[in-house]
């Protein structure tokens, strides 16, 4: 299985786990960035590199790998109207209409939700994509 599948299907499989503001990790619940850490993390995929894992931290640490659309692995970012990325949640492909559909920790549901890119997140504003798999810089490094 490649590392971008092993990440999503890690994601998908923690759909209804609690939302806990700063969790990242089945045991405790996840946030919206907590989400990627655990799954970078559990699937070896993390770099030590990062030391800010909110959505903003991820967001800059990724900006070199920006990408024009959604596909199935790709971090998606949402920004306030300030411009500071605010939430993020992963691609995990199309619907039966071909809308993309994302995975992420949502306060609003209380839970690690699969919906629509199209639906609202608050009064964020989406902003853009990454896709972290372009490069295996993001490999840990001991």
């Amino acid at each position: 299985m490649s590392p971008r599948e092993e990440f999503v299907q890690l994601i998908e499989g923690w759909i209804g786990w609690p939302y806990v503001y700063g969790g990242q990790s089945p045991i405790v619940g996840f946030d919206c960035s907590g989400v990627e850490v655990g799954a970078f993390w559990t699937t070896g995929h993390w770099s030590k590199k990062i030391k800010d894992k909110t959505a903003e931290g991820i967001g800059k640490y990724y900006a070199q790998l920006r990408v024009p659309f959604p596909y199935r692995g790709v971090l998606v970012f949402w920004q306030n109207a300030p411009g500071l990325v605010r939430h993020t949640e992963v691609c995990v492909g199309e619907n039966d209409e071909g809308e993309p559909i994302c995975v992420g920790a949502r306060e609003s549901y209380g839970r690690v939700v699969k919906t629509p890119l199209s639906e609202k997140r608050g009064r964020l504003e989406l902003t853009g994509y990454v896709d972290p798999f372009l490069n295996e810089s993001f490999r840990i490094v001991e």
